[in-house]
């Protein structure tokens, strides 16, 4: 039995052979089904100015031959990009009323041949884009050449590999007006890792005639080895404030925070800065823990002025007096008026999709009764001797287009200037580990 076998391998030792003599290399796509053109879809993490980093399908594709010569200069081989950006991509676009788009980028393709690893830097354009009105996806179209490669080691196989992608935006308002935000680039990474990033293989060759031969590996067994970015967006978003070089890893960042509002008028400082000019309803509730009570905050307005590039803001907030009831010692009914008096405007950050932000308030009570008895009337100075510092946080995702919530802790010190009983007043209003919980909704414009 064994000797009607034997002549099975060494007929494809042979017919491999021939091929080894050609001198080709048969190329194999993954991804897709599709042989010529190859295509690959990937999803990539890409920062974004203000907003939280946005997940991108990519969909590659390309017009490689399925044969290559061995030795010899490869053709230069086209490549699309698809890049689907989800739905409200645009709202930081909105907060500088982007109509359109000009896009270029640069595309990370690493050709593993055989023991050698080959990085280039692939230059991609696109066509200009009308970005949506209605928050709807949009897709970039950008394509480019990887240049011509002679790919010697046919003998250990191979592979093109996807890696990291940046895309360059300069905006324009309707009319053809560049925005305030200017010229940035959007850093993309692989994300979730471990996906295919493979556009096309190829298999080991025959050694010799009557060697072993082995079949190219089937996509479902590829490995990838592409070298993914040395700064991932999925910790660290970021935004470019020139155009890169066709090397992305010789560009400089700067943290690029997230957040998300309705537009008013853009603006922009002396300096270039990408400034914008946002306002806030702001409504609410603190409880106060020495009194066990719960006053409302607002209605009220919160105004900033937001840098699109660093995410940092500042801005007055106003807010009215409002009355709080509560219970002297558990039983002794009273009143009191409160008047938030800000210490300087409120100042924060936006960044990865959470707000933060801080105020600092001197706390006046102008009135106080207990049990119907007017013990402060009026009053200008009965007040906290020093500012409370509110610090106030949103949950993940917090949006400067729709707004949300903010929650923070303050204390209340020692008052001063309350007349013959301050010092009761004082010990029944200092406290510390109050609550605020406040919603801020955009004001239409």
């Amino acid at each position: 039995m064994r000797s009607r076998r034997k002549p099975l391998p060494r007929l494809v030792a042979a017919i491999a052979a021939i091929g080894a003599t050609a001198g080709v290399i048969t190329l194999a796509a993954v991804g897709s089904a599709a042989a010529n053109p190859n295509t690959l879809t990937t999803n990539y993490l890409c920062g974004m100015p203000v907003i939280t980093a946005q997940t991108a399908s990519v969909v590659f594709s390309d017009d490689a031959p399925t044969i290559f010569p061995l030795g010899q200069p490869t053709p230069p081989i086209h490549l699309t990009a698809n890049v689907t950006m989800p739905a409200n991509t645009d709202e930081a676009f909105d907060l500088v009323a982007a109509a359109t788009a000009q896009t270029s980028g640069s595309l990370r393709v690493t050709i593993t041949d055989g023991d050698e690893t080959i990085p280039v830097s692939v230059p991609l354009t696109a066509p200009d884009l009308s970005l949506p009105q209605d928050g709807s996806p949009f897709t970039l179209r950008l394509s480019g050449v990887i240049p011509s490669q002679t790919l010697r080691n046919a003998f250990s196989g191979g592979r093109f590999s996807t890696g990291a992608l940046s895309i360059n935006w300069d905006l324009f308002q309707a009319g053809g007006v560049e925005t305030s935000l200017g010229k940035f680039t959007s850093s993309c990474s692989v994300n979730p890792p471990g996906q295919d990033t493979t556009l096309l293989t190829w298999g080991p060759q025959c050694a010799a005639a009557g060697g072993a031969c082995t079949s190219p590996p089937s996509s479902s067994t590829t490995t990838s080895t592409t070298t993914t970015s040395t700064t991932p967006v999925v910790s660290t978003p970021t935004i470019y404030t020139t155009f890169p070089s066709t090397d992305t890893t010789t560009l400089e960042t700067s943290p690029v925070s997230d957040f998300t509002t309705t537009p008013t008028s853009p603006t922009s400082t002396t300096t270039g800065e990408p400034i914008v000019a946002l306002g806030y309803d702001v409504n609410g509730t603190s409880h106060l823990k020495s009194l066990n009570a719960d006053i409302t905050v607002g209605p009220g307005t919160l105004t900033i002025s937001l840098n699109l590039q660093t995410g940092d803001f500042s801005g007055p907030l106003t807010l009215p007096d409002n009355t709080t009831s509560f219970d002297l010692f558990g039983f002794l009914p009273g009143t009191a008026t409160v008047r938030l008096i800000p210490q300087g405007p409120v100042t924060g950050v936006f960044h990865q999709g959470v707000a933060t932000a801080d105020a600092k308030e001197t706390i006046r009570l102008t009135n106080v009764s207990v049990l119907g008895v007017p013990i402060v009337s009026n009053s200008t100075t009965c007040q906290t001797a020093a500012p409370s510092d509110i610090s106030l946080a949103s949950g993940p995702n917090f949006s400067v287009v729709n707004g949300g919530a903010l929650t923070g802790a303050y204390s209340i010190g020692a008052l001063t200037g309350c007349g013959g009983l301050g010092q009761f007043i004082s010990a029944f209003a200092q406290s510390s580990g109050n609550t605020i919980l406040v919603a801020v909704t955009p004001i239409a414009p």
